[in-house]
């Protein structure tokens, strides 16, 4: 699989936050939720997995 967005949703503020590369911490206005990882991996740091929607996307890799 290939990343092509690395984003989510914090449910608690309602910010969309997007990571675009490799160590770009991101966090929403609250502070409950933070995206990492770019394009190379999806990392979240929140308190509850039910705070946050997740709205990456991703497509297959060519064989």
């Amino acid at each position: 699989m290939i990343i092509t967005r690395n984003k989510a949703k914090c449910l608690l503020c309602g910010d969309i936050i997007e990571s675009k590369s490799d160590h770009d911490l991101v966090s929403c206005s609250c502070g409950k939720l933070s995206v990492d990882g770019g394009l190379t991996h999806l990392s979240r740091i929140c308190r509850s997995r039910e705070d946050f929607k997740e709205m990456s996307e991703a497509r297959q890799e060519r064989e």
